[in-house]
Order: structure tokens, then C-alpha cells, then sequence
């Protein structure tokens, strides 16, 4: 039976704002205000700086239609991208994947695990590969 793993927050980067120097706190204060602003009565709980980003964490009722088209719309937002918390678990993570990958058509595709806990018995290389094998099939 598949697991549905909630969208737990997303992840928006920005481009400029990283070069303006000693501006930069500034800068990401008033991005995290229109951010807040722009997600207003959106099922948001946190909006949070981040090293060179802000994570929006958000409720588990939260649309991901609803909150990307808001943050599209953010002056100073290059792309966000959907986070997800899975346990720490190969089976886990390819169940979650499979059931992203289900249904979508795509002629090319790329995945890049970045591996936080360098305990993880796989390399990220090797995540890489046995990931993208699976998609592949």
C-alpha cells in the first residue's frame, strides 16, 4: 500500500539578493515581509530565513497550486522547490519517488540527492543512480 508523505515546506531561493553585500540582512527581511504578505491566509505556519534562502513550512492542508502561484508573483523569487520529510529509509525514498513519478511524461529528467547524513549506507552518487534506474524503468 503506497505511504502519502505530506509537503512538509518549500524552499525559495533567490538570486540578487545574494550580491548586494553588507545590504543583504535588509534585503532578506523585506523578501521574508512579501513572502508573508504574498501567502497571507494561505495554509502557511512559518516563514523562516535560511542560508541564501527562506523555507516557507507550511500546514498539512496547504495547496501546492495555491502556494506556488503566490510565491511565482514575489518580486526577488527565482524558484522555490517542494520539500518533503521522509524517514531515513532506501525503501522509503524510492516508494516516495515512484509515486511522484507515477502518471507524469517527461522526455529527460535529472535527480540529485544531496545526502545530509553522511551515515546513509549509499553514496549521493550512488542514490543517483539507483534512483534515476528505477525512474528510468
Amino acid at each position: 500500500m503506497p505511504m502519502s508523505y505530506p509537503l512538509n515546506s518549500v524552499i525559495v531561493r533567490v538570486h540578487e539578493i545574494a550580491l548586494k553585500g553588507k545590504n543583504r540582512p535588509a534585503f532578506f527581511n523585506q523578501l521574508a515581509r512579501n513572502i508573508r504578505t504574498a501567502l497571507r491566509g494561505a495554509a502557511v505556519t512559518r516563514v523562516a530565513k535560511r542560508h541564501m534562502g527562506i523555507e516557507v513550512t507550511l500546514a498539512p492542508e496547504a495547496s501546492w497550486e495555491d502556494i506556488s502561484g503566490r510565491l511565482s508573483m514575489v518580486f526577488g523569487v527565482v524558484k522555490f522547490y517542494r520539500c518533503y520529510k521522509l524517514p531515513r529509509s532506501l525503501d522509503a525514498i524510492r516508494e516516495f519517488i515512484a509515486e511522484e513519478a507515477a502518471g507524469l511524461s517527461f522526455r529527460t529528467f535529472r535527480i540529485t540527492y544531496k545526502r545530509g547524513d553522511k551515515s546513509f549506507p549509499l553514496t549521493s552518487l550512488e542514490l543517483n543512480r539507483d534512483l534515476g534506474t528505477m525512474v528510468q524503468q
